[in-house]
Order: structure tokens, then C-alpha cells, then sequence
């Protein structure tokens, strides 16, 4: 299934690259203008602060709707800055919910980690490091928080995060996959001048997840005696392989033409 993933990620993310390239540009500009204004000088603390909760919220309202015109081209179809604009007005409940609990849960942790390591004792610091791992496991259990938005259509926020609870102890293994692949998109993004994948790259990668998950369990509903440790794969997906076809090198210049 993962190499399937990545690969179909990134076939689709050579298909759109120019708009690609622009929303991801978009979301990097945003960051840049968030921290400047929020460490610049010139505005008092408490405005500062309004503003890093302001640009905090336009950030994952921005991902929002990243994320539902990813879901697009998971989909195998195109979308166009109006998907996208849509996208940032019908995202602004379930991005500014998220950007509340994410928020509250890393400040919850940040004082149970200080608190631990103010103990000043082994028994400290082993409770500190639990605590840290508690806190890396929550964000990555949430990933699929826009996917499972945008592909099942819940938006009530606890459904959402039941939901992804669920996913995340079911298939524990795509989760960190996705982590350590949205870390490498971003990484590689800082040599491409911030173009590709970036944000996208990571989001496009996340709802492909949802959607061969979603194929899985699709399934095992289907065929109840099945061995869930032994996934047919190359049956489930054998739609999905042949819409996303095969790419040469040609493919990868020809893009530019279009």
C-alpha cells in the first residue's frame, strides 16, 4: 500500500504542480507575514499575541481548504483557485475548532512537561518524557482531521476526532508514515524554494491515506472472514492503479507545455 501512496501522491502532485507550486508559495507567505507580525516590535505584547491567535487560525483555515482541493485531486479531477476560495469560507468552523484544540492541547502539555522536569528528579524526568510522547502520539493520531472532514463528510468536531482516534488504532503504521513523510515534504520544500511539495504535498499525501483506508475496510465489510494481517492489496487497488497509470520522463517535462 505505501509505495502505492507515494506514488500516486506524487504522479498527482506532476499533474498540478503549477497550482500546486502557488498555494504552497501562498501558505509560506502567510507564515512569513504571521511571524513578522507577531515579532515585530513595533505592536505591545497583547497585540502581538491576538495576532499569532488570529494568524494561527487563518494558517489552518488555509490547510482546510489545501486539504479539500487535495481531496480533489485524489480524486482524479482538477480544481481550480475558485474550488479553493470555496474551500476557505466552508473550512472556517472546522479549521478554527482545530486551531482552538491545538492550541489548548500544547499548552496543557507544555505546563505537564515543565511541571515534571521542575521536579528535578529521575522520576521527574521520566514523567516529563511521557508526556512528550502522550502529546507526539495526539498529533499524530489528529492527521487525518481534514481528510476525514472533507472525504466522509462528519463536521462535528468529536465525531472528527473519534474518528481519527479510531483510524489512528486501527492503522497506527500509515499514521507515522504520514508523519515522517509530511517532515520529508516540508524538508525537501526548503531546497525547491518552498514550491513542492510542501504543504500540498503533505496534504494530497494524507486524504490518498483516508482513501485506500477507506478501500481496506471497504473490504473486510465485505468479505467478514477475511485476515486483516493480510491485506490483498494488489486486488483492492487494481482500480486506482490503473487510473493513476504509469509516468516516463517525458511526463515529468511535458508539464511545463500544458
Amino acid at each position: 500500500m505505501l509505495p502505492f501512496l507515494i506514488k500516486k501522491t506524487y504522479y498527482a502532485l506532476l499533474d498540478n504542480i503549477l497550482k500546486i507550486a502557488l498555494l504552497n508559495l501562498g501558505f509560506v507567505f502567510s507564515l512569513v507575514l504571521l511571524t513578522g507580525l507577531v515579532f515585530s516590535s513595533v505592536f505591545p505584547p497583547a497585540i502581538a499575541m491576538a495576532t499569532a491567535a488570529a494568524g494561527w487560525i487563518w494558517v489552518n483555515i488555509y490547510i482546510s481548504a489545501t486539504a479539500a482541493v487535495m481531496g480533489k485531486i485524489s480524486d482524479y479531477e482538477k480544481f481550480s483557485f475558485r474550488d479553493f476560495y470555496d474551500s476557505l469560507i466552508t473550512g472556517i468552523p472546522a479549521a478554527a475548532a482545530m486551531a482552538v484544540l491545538s492550541l489548548a492541547w500544547t499548552v496543557v502539555f507544555y505546563l505537564a512537561i515543565y511541571y515534571y522536569l521542575a521536579m528535578k528528579n529521575m522520576a521527574g524526568f521520566l514523567g516529563a518524557v511521557l508526556m512528550f510522547w502522550v502529546f507526539m502520539a495526539g498529533l499524530v493520531a489528529v492527521q487525518l482531521y481534514y481528510p476525514v472532514r472533507n472525504r466522509l463528510g462528519i463536521r462535528n468536531l468529536f465525531l472528527i476526532i473519534k474518528k481519527c482516534l479510531f483510524l489512528f488504532m486501527e492503522s497506527p503504521g500509515i499514521h507515522v508514515a504520514s508523519a515522517l513523510h509530511c517532515l520529508a515534504a516540508l524538508t525537501a520544500s526548503a531546497f525547491l524554494a518552498f514550491t513542492v511539495p510542501g504543504i500540498c504535498g503533505a496534504m494530497l499525501f494524507r486524504d490518498g491515506a483516508l482513501k485506500l483506508l477507506r478501500l481496506k475496510y471497504a473490504y473486510l465489510l465485505g468479505n467478514p472472514g477475511a485476515d486483516r494481517r493480510k491485506i490483498p492489496w494488489d486486488i483492492i487497488l487494481e482500480e486506482e492503479i490503473k487510473l493513476t497509470g504509469e509516468k516516463t520522463l517525458k511526463n515529468f517535462f511535458s508539464v511545463w507545455k500544458n
